[in-house]
């Protein structure tokens, strides 16, 4: 079993809030947990959770083996934590001041892809600070950019594993945005965001989109990523790099130097491509 000390509380409790969902749960895999959830009738994994984090969920109590089946769901404790855990990310969310009296209400700004929450550092943020033999960043910023956005429309698509219910003592009875918009307007920029990661798709790839989606989205490990896989080792790494090229340049951040020959196909009726005579000779 995993030493208490060994995975922080801060770094557990984000992650079992993938099996807050009523009828979650985790089934051992290698050195990782997918995540089964009646969200899309526990056709496919939703997460994978590391084995590291299970086991000191387990060791806090938070966690509980089924006798029968011997997957992991929360505990009683377990769901308080989480609860508490959620009510205190929602009571430390900024909120806007109401207008005074007399001025003049304006319409917040739509949120960019940019103004993204901080969250814990991910495997993103984590090779982006890691360097190279040479002294280069692992991914350039450009990737890191891409993969940003890509999480940004992600989650602005409403495709993040949530609970049903709200536990916050200041929730309203409704949802809405974070930038004010209404409910109608909330659900264009769902199905806008739903229709770019679907374009996102057919541009990389599905087998590389959906390793995007893993590292940047859900923030699954590459190690994770790749023994669920049953790829070879530091392989992931490979791919992520090729992958982030590709979604980089599928959003425009990513240019060709205009002095960086272009390869084309030549055909006999080039001029540089015609038959001459005298090299024969």
């Amino acid at each position: 079993m995993t030493e208490l000390t060994a995975v922080p509380e801060d770094a557990v409790l984000p992650r079992l809030v993938k099996l807050a969902r009523k009828g979650s749960y985790g089934r051992a895999a290698t050195d990782a947990y997918q995540i089964m959830s009646p969200r899309n009738a526990f056709a496919s994994p939703i997460a994978v959770i590391a084995r590291p984090v299970i086991e000191a969920g387990l060791a806090h109590g938070w966690l509980v083996v089924g006798d029968d089946d011997g997957h992991v769901r929360l505990s009683v404790e377990g769901a308080r934590r989480v609860r508490r855990h959620l009510s205190a990310a929602t009571s430390r969310t900024p909120r806007t001041a109401a207008p005074s009296m007399g001025s003049r209400p304006t319409r917040p700004a739509p949120p960019s892809w940019r103004a993204r929450p901080q969250r814990v550092e991910g495997p993103l943020a984590w090779l982006r600070r890691r360097k190279d033999r040479d002294g280069k960043p692992l991914i350039t910023e450009p990737q890191f950019a891409a993969g940003e956005r890509l999480a940004a429309d992600f989650a602005r698509a409403r495709l993040e594993a949530r609970v049903t219910a709200s536990w916050s003592p200041t929730a309203p009875c409704h949802r809405t945005e974070v930038s004010g918009a209404s409910g109608a307007d909330v659900s264009d920029m769902a199905i806008a965001a739903r229709d770019r990661i679907n374009r996102m798709i057919k541009a990389v790839g599905p087998e590389i989109a959906s390793l995007l989606i893993d590292v940047c989205c859900h923030d699954i490990g590459l190690e994770v990523a790749e023994r669920a896989r049953g790829w070879p080792v530091r392989s992931c790494k490979v791919v992520l790099d090729m992958g982030l090229t590709q979604l980089a340049r599928h959003y425009g951040l990513l240019r060709e130097a205009a002095d960086e020959p272009r390869t084309r196909a030549r055909r006999w009726s080039d001029d540089a491509f015609a038959p001459n005579l005298d090299q024969w000779l």
